[in-house]
């Protein structure tokens, strides 16, 4: 049953939270916001960072760690925050209530999270969306030239990125988002755009 879906979390541990539960969430007096904030930290953390940083517990699965594989999870994860962000239900193109066609966002997600997080600014006016994102997701590899570290700065101006590096500030990005969430007033844009893109994930459990 779609209320029976989980969001974050597993069965049986000390977090787990389901459509059921997030649908109760929004009829408190809060409207749920004195977990949502906690709520998005996690379901984030849980689906892009800890199975990254996993691979790190053990030395045999620590060898198998790879740049391309951290690069395309934080791909995936830089749409994902901009579509709260900007309260987006889906960056792909799609057909609006009166049958017209919308265009993707998918390039609008990456110009707008380089120009607003101030450590990937070095990104800013880059080819980073075509030639990483695109050629990491679509084919498997990058194109024009772009390479893939582990080691050395963040980005080197033209194109070499430390993968370790970029994930690493993938995660502060989200932390940064919750402490935002959590310390918005009610009726902000911020927490207003959270409801509108959480309000879409539901829909897609149904």
């Amino acid at each position: 049953m779609p209320d029976d879906t989980i969001l974050c979390g597993r069965p049986g541990s000390n977090y787990c939270v389901t459509v059921g539960d997030y649908k109760a969430w929004q009829s408190q007096s809060d409207s749920g916001w004195s977990k949502k904030p906690e709520f998005i930290r996690r379901r984030l953390f849980e689906r892009y960072i800890d199975p990254v940083k996993a691979l790190d517990l053990h030395s045999d699965t620590k060898n198998l760690k790879n740049g391309f594989y951290m690069m395309a999870v934080s791909c995936l994860l830089i749409e994902t925050l901009t579509s709260f962000w900007r309260g987006w239900e889906t960056t792909e193109p799609h057909k609006d209530a009166n049958g017209r066609m919308v265009l993707g966002k998918s390039g609008e997600a990456f110009r707008v999270f380089f120009q607003e997080q101030a450590e990937f600014s070095a990104f800013q006016g880059s080819d980073f969306y075509k030639s990483v994102r695109c050629g990491i997701l679509h084919q498997g590899e990058t194109k024009n030239g772009w390479v893939i570290n582990r080691s050395g700065p963040l980005f080197n101006g033209a194109e070499e990125i430390n993968a370790t590096v970029f994930h690493n500030q993938m995660a502060a990005a989200i932390r940064e988002y919750a402490f935002a969430l959590k310390n918005s007033p009610p009726g902000t844009s911020l927490r207003a755009n959270f409801d509108k893109k959480m309000k879409a994930v539901i829909k897609n459990c149904e």
